[in-house]
């Protein structure tokens, strides 16, 4: 039984890696891994430190009375990741100058069935 588990496990974890995007804080400490389902559901994941903040999470919507839901058959169409760094002066408070540092990733889906595409940003 143990191991029948495991394999499920393994199997449930590795079909959400297969298209596995990753975004990874300017630190290092944060990391956010965006990925398809077999079915093409989109999910996500976060951890802190390497450990789980957010466990693997779907992601789509669902809209009253549409033919095609929001929630599976997509297709990865594009990635773009960017980051920015700039620093800035407070009017007042306790510092002199605040550091507004990220990376961010856009994921652009495709549902060949209803033609939409969906861009989801990290």
């Amino acid at each position: 039984m143990k191991k029948i588990a495991c394999f499920l496990f393994i199997s449930l974890i590795l079909s959400v890696l297969v298209n596995a995007q990753v975004l990874n804080s300017p630190d290092g400490k944060f990391t956010m891994t965006f990925g398809l389902q077999t079915d093409g559901t989109p999910t996500y994941m976060l951890s802190f430190k390497n450990k789980p903040v957010i466990k693997n999470s779907k992601l789509g919507l669902e809209l009253k009375d549409d033919k095609q839901s929001l929630l599976d058959n997509f297709e990865i169409a594009r990635i773009d990741t960017s980051s920015f760094d700039e620093t800035w002066k407070p009017v007042w408070g306790e510092v002199t100058s605040i550091r507004n540092y990220y990376k961010e990733m856009a994921v652009s889906l495709h549902q060949k069935e209803s033609d939409r595409i969906l861009i989801i940003r990290f």
